[in-house]
């Protein structure tokens, strides 16, 4: 372990790089469902000056705060890199007796009133993780089940719904890589979209100094609507994207107007006032999407697919503080071309009689209504259609949970 002694500013912000890409490689060599439960039973103050983000390449950390703790970073990362090889020798120790227990439902049944006998919290957690893990089928069963009765389709239309939905994120992955790169392919398949209102888009916005939020949702190349849409903005425009992860070069150069006048902000890290500072100042765009949890900020109730779900206010909460209108639109694949189609633009006026909360609900509600249309249009290309049964909330002793599947 890395000791780390008191020095300099300069150093002190080295020492803590290195805890940082420390604690990222401890990370991300194990499974994911096994550290994030590891990382549920470390108190959040013993990580107070890290910022840990899962993304779609495991996990990251970022260095947060001004004054960082480096003795109680360093005393937490160690105590991580210890949970998890202690639980590495329990998994050797007990993965026979384990595989056995889950060959059949009654032996998992077994398994969970048999967990009083097992001496460790450590090695209760792993065997809870690892059911998870090697009942993926039985989990995915039921999964199935959940999805089929939320989109009100058979089980057979949602499992070849769910196969394809894989290829497709897959597909779509690949093409955001090639624009993060900045790449010659890039470039080809952002001129390759198909966008019959293109020229429509352009009488609208020409000459408009205000601000805009162009909002969609996880479907399709999105990424590469934002960089085709964004290629017609003004000379003078800037503007803001939202990302979980850090700033990279990649990201910043995603706007057409240039990565000079691109600001990149961050989930949970980066204040929205300015972000509200700069639609009020006008010619200003925020690139947003809407199909977003708990995680991603505070959420209100909406109806979703016939049922109460959560989704973030976000969007509509920067629309009405902002004064600026939303733009919806949606990217989905038809044949072997990337569609962009718009909706109609959203207005951040408020109603009479209506306050902000009323407003910001009422938007929230109508992007929600539109990202619906949206997915039952191409389930298969929404990213989250997997997940889909975590936005639903269920009454339970006055408490509102996630649907499980």
């Amino acid at each position: 372990m890395t000791q780390v002694h008191e020095s300099e500013p300069c150093s002190d912000q080295r020492a803590l790089v290195v805890l940082c890409t420390r604690l990222e490689g401890i990370l991300n060599s194990r499974a994911e469902v096994v550290v994030v439960g590891e990382l549920q039973h470390l108190c959040s103050d013993n990580i107070a000056g890290l910022r840990i983000v899962r993304s779609e390449t495991g996990f990251k950390v970022y260095p947060e705060g001004q004054s960082p703790d480096l003795e109680r970073i360093q005393q937490a990362v160690h105590k991580m890199e210890c949970r998890l090889r202690k639980e590495r020798s329990a998994t050797e120790k007990i993965y026979m007796r384990v595989e056995n227990h889950l060959r059949t439902q009654a032996a998992a049944a077994s398994l969970h009133t048999g967990m009083g006998r097992v001496v460790s919290g450590l090695m209760f957690r792993f065997i809870h993780g690892y059911n998870k893990r090697c009942g993926e089928q039985r989990y995915s069963g039921r999964r199935r089940i959940v999805i089929a009765c939320l989109l009100s389709e058979p089980e057979r239309i949602v499992d070849n719904l769910l196969l394809r939905n894989a290829f497709m994120n897959a597909q779509f992955y690949s093409r955001r890589m090639a624009h993060l790169a900045n790449s010659v392919e890039s470039a080809r398949l952002v001129r390759e979209f198909v966008w019959p209102d293109e020229s429509d888009y352009q009488r609208v916005i020409n000459g408009d100094n205000g601000s805009r939020i162009l909002l969609t949702i996880h479907m399709g190349d999105f990424t590469g609507a934002f960089k085709r849409i964004s290629s017609h903005a003004a000379e003078h425009r800037t503007a803001t994207s939202l990302r979980r992860e850090g700033l990279d070069e990649g990201w910043s150069n995603l706007f057409a107007g240039g990565s000079s006048r691109h600001f990149v902000a961050c989930h949970g890290r980066d204040s929205p006032l300015q972000i509200v500072s700069n639609l009020r100042r006008g010619g200003h765009t925020v690139a947003i999407l809407a199909d977003l949890k708990d995680e991603f900020g505070q959420t209100t109730n909406v109806q979703f697919l016939g049922r109460t779900a959560r989704f973030v206010k976000g969007p509509a909460q920067l629309a009405v503080s902002g004064r600026a209108f939303i733009y919806p639109f949606v990217t989905f694949q038809s044949g072997q071309k990337q569609r962009i189609e718009f909706s109609e633009r959203i207005s951040p006026e408020l109603l009479p009689g209506e306050n902000m909360t009323d407003a910001v609900n009422r938007i929230t509600q109508q992007l929600v209504r539109q990202a619906e249309q949206w997915i039952k249009r191409a389930p298969d290309q929404w990213k989250f259609l997997g997940t889909l049964p975590g936005y639903f909330v269920m009454e339970d002793n006055n408490e509102q949970q996630p649907v499980q599947a």
